[in-house]
């Protein structure tokens, strides 16, 4: 049997601000889809949202080196976001199996 433990995601966003060296994803049409994208890809390590954009904008970080600080830069058009915690259900599943009569709990991390 398995099942999903409770996880609360945490992220820091930061309204006008952006980082350099991303790629355009063009295919969000709202500011949480461009967040759930990344939050959802492994690989995603931040995402510029342009939010004066129609559609939306979203420019990746697949590298954690865009996002230090001398690479943050303020610009009032964009949003900053940075998935801290990520809260995906086939990382936070626990098996329970029974071994020599006695439940056993196995906490399982597959991506």
């Amino acid at each position: 049997m398995t099942v999903c433990v409770d996880c609360v995601p945490q992220s820091i966003t930061m309204v006008g601000s952006h980082a350099s060296g991303s790629t355009v994803y063009y295919n969000a049409t709202s500011e949480q889809e461009c967040k759930d994208n990344c939050t959802n890809d492994l690989s995603c390590v931040a995402v510029d949202i342009v939010t004066n954009d129609q559609p939306i904008t979203c420019w990746v970080h697949f590298n954690d080196e865009a996002i230090r600080d001398k690479n943050v830069f303020a610009d009032s058009s964009k949003t900053l976001f940075i998935p801290v915690k990520r809260c995906i259900a086939s990382l936070y599943c626990k098996q329970f199996y029974f071994a020599a009569g006695v439940k056993v709990n196995v906490v399982v991390f597959t991506v």
